[in-house]
């Protein structure tokens, strides 16, 4: 089994364009205070905090009557923005990355949801709407079909407005058999490509018929 990536376009409707903006809002805030948050410990106590250690202030943070809003949003958006920072801390401690940086609204938006795979078995088809927990079903334009069930996906927004699904697949996918030989190729102007075979690619010229027929529409102007 292999892991296949695809990304898809999807057209979530107005609820869930609401929904897609406050679940963004809410895991840029807490990867905010978080970031916030395990700065501060560091440059006070010199100790280093991970995202396990925030989880535990969110869960009282979400307590609190004017942070209450926090438990609109599924709270594995939450854990995987935190496994995020998590993985941008080890970077930048054990391969010299820079250090992890605030979020914006106005960078790409993007959030992961792991899927309850015991759902997925039941309701999950492919090459038919998707459901994700929190957003309902959503429809999406599949190009390709995947052969396996996702995992988890992740809902990205970019500067156009629109918006995009990525989701990892486990795929039985079969190496192709050897041919035992190789071949050379040799690109060319009149010959676009030569192998080493003998067989020869004449070169097509769509550019040069496009002109041709560019020239004469013009000359009936």
């Amino acid at each position: 089994m292999k892991r296949r990536s695809y990304k898809y376009r999807i057209y979530p409707n107005k609820t869930q364009i609401q929904l897609l903006s406050r679940f963004f809002g809410s895991k840029r805030f807490v990867w905010n205070t978080c970031l916030a948050w395990r700065s501060n410990i560091y440059k006070e106590y010199f100790e280093s905090v991970t995202g396990i250690d925030f989880s535990r202030e969110l869960t009282e943070l979400k307590k609190l009557e004017s942070y209450r809003w926090l438990k609109d949003t599924p709270t594995t958006v939450y854990s995987q923005a935190l496994r995020d920072q998590d993985a941008a801390f080890r970077k930048f401690f054990k391969e010299g990355a820079g250090y992890p940086r605030f979020k914006s609204r106005h960078q790409l938006q993007s959030i992961r949801f792991q899927l309850d795979q015991r759902v997925i078995v039941k309701n999950y088809k492919a090459g038919e709407m998707l459901k994700i927990l929190g957003l309902g079903q959503i429809k999406v334009r599949w190009t390709r079909v995947p052969e396996g069930s996702p995992k988890m996906v992740t809902v990205s927004k970019d500067s156009a407005g629109r918006y995009f699904v990525s989701m990892a697949v486990e795929e039985d996918i079969q190496s192709l058999p050897a041919a035992g030989k190789t071949v050379g190729i040799d690109l060319g102007v009149n010959q676009v490509m030569t192998l080493s075979d003998g067989a020869q690619f004449d070169n097509p010229r769509h550019l040069l018929k496009k002109k041709v027929q560019l020239k004469g529409l013009q000359q009936r102007l």
